[in-house]
């Protein structure tokens, strides 16, 4: 149950690093030629693809791991590991109930208003940029816990 516990928490690394270095890169990258719009529409697929992902995953490594260490003493880096995910899990869950909704509301408040977030007053723009900044710091908490989660569980089984 341990390998596969490590094959899981290996992918969720692989494809949260894939998804924010390497895909949302590439499609703003063409955001001239595609529209930044239309750009912010892929990334955004892309990302809530990608909360589901984190999100399942979390939840079957937080099964997994209870598992795993039922009836047995949870040594420190048992327990750090588990509230790193647990970490991730919560994120997750305020991204998805809480600040995707409000981003895809104001955008699309903005596009019926001004045409597109690009359009609108640098107020309205602000408001977008600071729900962003939210949603991308988060992203990094995600991806920060989940790495620290893989290198412990790495040093551990040394």
């Amino acid at each position: 149950m341990r390998t596969l516990w490590r094959l899981i928490l290996g992918c969720l690394v692989g494809c949260l690093i894939g998804v924010f270095f390497i895909g949302t890169t590439s499609v703003f990258a063409h955001a001239e030629e595609i529209g930044s719009s239309m750009a912010g529409t892929i990334a955004g697929q892309m990302l809530g693809i990608l909360d589901w992902v984190v999100l399942i995953s979390a939840i079957v490594l937080i099964v997994l791991e209870i598992l795993i260490r039922r009836g047995k003493p949870w040594p420190r880096a048992a327990k750090l590991i588990f509230a790193f995910l647990v970490v991730a899990l919560i994120l997750t869950i305020v991204e998805m109930a809480l600040i995707t909704p409000a981003i895809h509301n104001l955008r699309s408040e903005l596009a019926a208003q001004f045409g597109s977030v690009s359009a609108a007053p640098d107020a309205e723009r602000g408001r977008f940029g600071a729900l962003h900044a939210i949603s991308m710091l988060r992203g990094l908490g995600v991806l920060a816990t989940a790495m620290a989660a893989f290198v412990i569980e790495s040093l551990k089984s040394r």
